[in-house]
């Protein structure tokens, strides 16, 4: 195994498009769109653009890291699922031992990079998302009780709290994305993936709920300035 490891090229195009795969790229997307909507609702000028720049790839690099691990975590369960058995871990293109130190890795230059080039509390709040989502809803939650998606919607809606923090360095409750919003939402998003349970589903026996980090886009559209 070692020498496979040794002989393993990983600039190659398929070792980066696996590794990139792994931070569930659309997902990570979208939370840095919506942490930029954030930013943007946090200012009636135009965003200084060293925190635009600097909290967005901060934010996608611990994003990412999130997902990472979270593909770690449910490697066993993507594998029989047929919407997940083709990710990198569940098809051999990827080790856990690479994904740990990768997701380490990542994550920790997002953080490095939010409490040197933005400030310590979006850094903070960034890091708390992440153990909401990778620690909380994955290990705990997600294979307990249909309830996670409450949990995995609350760190799916911080993004533009993020982005407000990364400009205005403060959080003001009555002005970031109601939670009773998310609340309503979360039964529609819910049955969006119960349409086809056997298709996207097939062979789990867990608990399965649909994650929220599509919510994010409702939330922030219905915020008020």
């Amino acid at each position: 195994m070692s020498k496979i490891l040794l002989a393993k090229n990983y600039y190659s195009n398929e070792s980066l498009k696996s590794f990139f795969a792994l931070c569930k790229p659309r997902v990570t997307a979208l939370i840095v769109f919506t942490a930029i909507i954030g930013m943007f609702l946090a200012t009636p000028g135009m965003v200084p653009i060293d925190i635009l720049i600097a909290a967005s790839i901060g934010i996608a690099f611990v994003s990412g890291a999130a997902a990472a691990f979270n593909c770690l975590i449910e490697e066993k369960i993507d594998a029989v699922m047929a919407r997940t058995r083709g990710r990198p871990l569940p098809t051999g293109q990827v080790s856990q031992k690479e994904t740990i130190i990768f997701s380490s890795i990542l994550g920790g230059s997002g953080l490095l990079i939010l409490f040197y080039f933005v400030n310590f509390l979006t850094m903070w709040l960034t890091l708390a998302t992440f153990f909401a989502y990778a620690v909380i809803y994955t290990i705990f939650l997600k294979p307990a009780t249909p309830m996670n998606i409450v949990i995995g919607g609350a760190s799916g809606a911080m993004p533009p709290v993020l982005g407000w923090a990364a400009v205005n360095n403060s959080v003001a409750p009555t002005r970031c994305p109601p939670t009773s919003t998310l609340c309503t939402l979360r039964r529609s998003g819910k049955g969006s993936l119960s349409i086809h349970p056997r298709r996207y589903h097939s062979s789990h026996s867990a608990v399965v709920s649909l994650n929220c980090h599509h919510f994010p886009v409702l939330c922030t559209l219905l915020c008020t300035r």
